[in-house]
């Protein structure tokens, strides 16, 4: 196999517990630990009493079977609505999203019966349905909330509960909702959920752990919840002994997943279409329950029911919310239209359902929700090469019969013409292609006014990716380009009309549309969003200026957020983050934000963000070289042969020798191609500012990430504090503490803190450096790469590394489906290249583990590069790299000059490391919210 190695240098002269909310009588105690709730039972209410009757088991089926709850007194949670200042929260709908007109027709994700009459369903939107003729008819209700509630639970035919929740923007800290109502489901009230993570589904006690505990009376009435994975203490498994007034977290059934399944799973396209051949209707078919021998109900997408008296064999629509008006199929995630999406359903109130192609994970509560804000039904995945063949394709279409399907130019030509052929031999009036560069017959361009949801084109974009924690490190323009360009390339008739509303010139049945909303935006809101198409320019006059006049930045800054909306205040502060990564002034933004929005979760990891600029290892040792200035070119002509040499040319960099290959050894292996660019290190000057006071989200204060960065603070500012001679610091022992507990329990971030996971690995000094070959058979690789750490994706990364006084040794092995090698191009750029066109591999360095900085090391498969400081490219390391490919897999050996990092590597200290690979045509998405699955902890030894 042909190695490829290359040197890239720097020129330089130098949960908590669980919390339990009580009501009534014991207000005092609005938040007691679970684990001192049962004494505080024992206290208050003494232990003992006769037990309730049971009342007779509910009828029902379907995914979940429906189990008895007691009765829930309802109280006030936090984040129900949007705070003072219009942000987004977990379980309201942006302002453009008008609830409740969609409310009554959303998407049904379950629906269960009691003695067979009384009848629930609930769905998006907070949506709730009632019935009391066995499902023949149904009643919309107010349920109170506007998040989607995914479960229903009936006590008996009177008391039934039902859960749900949503998630924060950028942090995806979910949030649960239960509500109840005690008479049939004509009325709900709130529950007391406050800081548990989303529920899914509720059940007995007794059929959770498999067990008859008739004889228990308390354990018969006990409930069991499954949900979320407890950020804190690592629960999705809670137990409520009480009614559901309060909850705890324990230990899952050992015969049952140790982990909640994907919760829409069973939406296979097979199964999808056997449903859509049963009930001879277009409509993704989401639950379905049993009353009797011959009576059926089913309900699902678009608000939907249907119902059967005879066994199944025929089927009659009894609450007929709609059918799919738009079909959106994108690639992957990353290709969603979300503008073009919004512009259909929001404003022209197509209905609208969107496939995304992956085989991989399944797909994010954070993006449904981003899906619903949008009035999509529904957002699925599928399989883009099993899906898209000839035998299945129709299968696919025939779902959802839309009568127009907008296709992803992404994906490959021949699939894009097989939906073509197949919507035309259906019932689709109209195909349409869509990209965002190229050209087109139409154009939605980006700062276009949606005049009746108040927003701008791109809006929906951004906020989608806020909700999605995946916001580009490019430029916004450069993101979106123009906007997205629309292509028709099948239309039944004579459709000549060309516009952005895809139906414009069709006759579209009132079933594809969604209902009229009730009221548009004003016009003093359309006023507000075209002023803001002057914004652009003073955002980006704002970001270049400052750098220049670094002092006056801050009270700019101040003015402009103030000057903005407050409906789109929120969304232009985390534009204007990811625009300004690299910018010196950053750290008065983050703290404007943690200011502006002290209860959320997000606003706080901003002051996360703020403090570690400042706290940093990794900043503070760059901004202790100084600036390194470039060499004057009239010195270049000085220069001799061998110097002149080092200097980068215009094709490239000059071909030399690195210092783990040897002259001899290049006559057997092609040799190889060693780049080195000179450094320009701009000063970053940051500024002190306080923190406001913050309301307490418990659930953020415990969250692993950060508890680990403000670790990271303490031990930075003590070691500042110290001596040169005096050790380095121990953490503080609370913090110490909160670490300690964190590794003993099994969140996600755990495995990061034992002293020995397969996330875990020991680094060893060496006296023998390796040679940079993409061979990991040296001797020195041997104990270490049998201990190598491993991250947690779907295709492992494996690492493993060693030191000696000048340089840091990495090993890595990745799938080779995963990195592959690209075309080499014409004037490659070595240093800083634009690798966007082919595989590429990041390696983030985070020193200090503060998660919220760290060194980036970004290479293809032929040795092209980039590197930054948190997205800085002025600093430029030392660094070499050599790849090989053996059999399925790609060896990466890289060799990092410790003074281009932090300095000398003393025994002991350990150090995080993030490992990803990009694939080709993707950008390199900035996830503000850091994750544990995909780094790795290095312990040198």
């Amino acid at each position: 196999m042909k190695k490829q190695i290359c040197r890239v240098n720097s020129r330089s002269t130098t949960r908590h517990l669980p919390v339990v909310a009580l009501t009534g009588p014991t207000s005092l105690f609005r938040r007691v630990p679970c684990q001192l709730f049962g004494l505080l039972v024992c206290l208050l209410l003494g232990a003992g009493g006769e037990a309730q009757a049971q009342p007779a088991p509910p009828v029902g089926g379907g995914l979940w079977p429906m189990k008895d709850t007691p009765f829930l007194e309802a109280i006030a949670v936090r984040g129900e609505a949007p705070t003072e200042l219009d942000a987004p929260a977990a379980l309201a709908a942006p302002y453009y999203c008008d609830t409740e007109t969609l409310r009554p027709t959303a998407t049904i994700h379950c629906l269960r019966f009691s003695q067979r009459q009384h009848g629930v369903a609930v769905g998006d939107h907070g949506l709730t349905l009632h019935s009391g003729d066995g499902g023949k008819t149904w009643q919309p209700t107010i349920s109170g909330v506007e998040c989607a509630l995914s479960d229903i639970f009936w006590i008996d035919d009177q008391r039934v509960l039902a859960v749900g929740g949503g998630t924060d923007p950028i942090t995806k800290i979910t949030r649960c909702v239960v509500i109840r109502s005690g008479d049939g489901g004509l009325s709900w009230s709130r529950a007391a959920t406050e800081d548990l993570p989303r529920f899914w589904t509720i059940e007995s006690e007794a059929e959770y752990f498999d067990r008859n505990d008739d004889s228990h009376p308390r354990r018969a009435r006990s409930i069991v919840a499954l949900g979320d994975i407890d950020p804190v203490t690592g629960n999705h498994v809670y137990l409520s002994q009480d009614g559901g007034k309060t909850w705890q977290g324990i230990e899952p059934n050992p015969r049952k997943p140790t982990r909640p399944s994907d919760r829409f799973a069973h939406l296979t396209v097979a199964r999808c279409q056997r449903w859509r051949d049963i009930i001879g209707e277009p409509c993704v078919v989401r639950m379905s329950c049993k009353l009797d021998k011959q009576t059926y109900v089913c309900a699902g997408d678009h608000g939907c029911i249907f119902r059967s008296e005879d066994g199944g064999r025929t089927w009659g629509q009894v609450y007929d919310g709609g059918r799919c008006g738009i079909l959106v199929i994108a690639q992957d995630l990353e290709s969603v239209p979300w503008s073009l999406v919004g512009r259909q359903t929001l404003e022209q109130r197509l209905r609208c359902n969107v496939l995304i192609g992956t085989t991989g994970e399944p797909i994010a509560p954070a993006v449904r929700q981003a899906a619903m804000n949008l009035g999509v039904s529904s957002i699925e995945r599928f399989d883009p090469i099993g899906d898209l063949n000839e035998g299945s394709l129709s299968d696919l279409l025939s779902i959802y019969d839309a009568p127009i399907i907008a296709v992803d130019t992404k994906l490959d030509e021949n699939a894009r013409r097989r939906i073509r052929v197949t919507a035309a031999q259906g019932e689709t009036d109209k195909v349409v292609e869509f990209s965002t560069d190229g050209a087109g017959e139409t154009l939605l361009h980006r700062n276009a006014l949606l005049s009746d949801s108040g927003t701008l084109a791109s809006d929906f974009d951004v906020d989608s990716l806020l909700w999605i924690d995946t916001c580009s490190q490019l430029h916004e323009q450069a993101r979106l380009g123009q906007g997205v360009y629309i292509n028709t390339v099948y239309s039944s008739g004579s459709q000549h009309t060309r516009s952005d509303d895809l139906s414009a010139g069709m006759s579209m049945t009132d079933q594809c549309r969604l209902p009229q909303r009730r009221t548009t935006a004003s016009r003093r809101r359309q006023q507000v969003v075209q002023g803001r198409l002057r914004q652009h320019a003073m955002a980006s006059e704002l970001i270049n200026g400052s750098r220049s006049q670094p002092k006056t930045f801050a009270s700019s800054m101040t003015a402009l957020l103030d000057q903005t909306s407050r409906l789109d205040r929120y969304r232009l502060a985390w534009t204007l983050a990811a625009k300004m990564r690299s910018h010196p002034q950053l750290t008065d933004l983050w703290m404007a934000i943690n200011d502006r929005y002290p209860e959320m979760s997000s606003a706080q990891l901003a002051g996360l963000y703020a403090k570690t600029r400042t706290t940093s290892v990794e900043w503070s040792r760059w901004k202790s070289k100084g600036t390194v200035s470039r060499l004057p070119s009239p010195q270049i002509s000085k220069l001799d042969s061998d110097e002149r040499e080092l200097l980068p040319g215009r094709s490239g960099h000059a071909s030399i020798v690195s210092p783990f290959q040897d002259v001899q050894s290049s006559t057997v292996t092609p040799p190889s191609k060693v780049m080195q660019t000179s450094a320009l290190l701009p000063l970053d000057e940051t500024t002190e500012q306080s923190h406001t006071k913050q309301s307490l989200d418990l659930v953020w204060q415990m969250h692993p990430v950060k508890r680990i960065t403000e670790d990271a603070i303490t031990r930075f500012i003590n070691e500042q504090a110290s001596d040169e001679d005096t050790p380095r610091p121990q953490t503080s022992p609370l913090q110490a503490a909160a670490l300690r507990q964190i590794a003993g329990q099994t969140t996600a971030w755990s495995p990061l803190l034992q002293n020995r996971s397969e996330q875990v690995t020991l680094a060893v000094r060496t006296d023998q450096p390796p040679r940079l070959d993409g061979n990991i058979n040296e001797p020195m690789w041997e104990p270490t790469w049998a201990g190598a750490a491993q991250t947690r994706h779907e295709l492992p990364i494996s690492l493993a590394a060693a030191y000696d006084d000048e340089f840091l040794f990495i090993a890595i092995k990745v799938a080779q489906s995963s990195f592959r090698p690209g075309e080499r191009v014409g004037d490659l750029r070595y240093r800083d290249a634009d690798l966007e066109s082919v595989d590429r591999f990041k390696l983030s360095l985070d020193c200090d583990r503060d998660l919220l900085t760290s060194m980036n090391l970004c290479f293809s498969h032929d040795g092209r590069t980039r590197d930054d400081l948190d997205g800085v490219t002025a600093w430029n390391p030392t660094w070499y790299l050599a790849t090989d490919q053996q059999g399925d897999d790609v060896v990466c050996e890289i060799a990092i000059e410790l003074q281009s990092l932090c300095g000398p590597i003393r025994s002991g200290d350990a150090w995080f490391i993030e490992l990803q690979t990009i694939t080709a045509g993707h950008e390199d998405r900035l996830r503000w919210m850091p994750r544990p699955e995909g780094r790795v902890r290095i312990d040198f030894q």
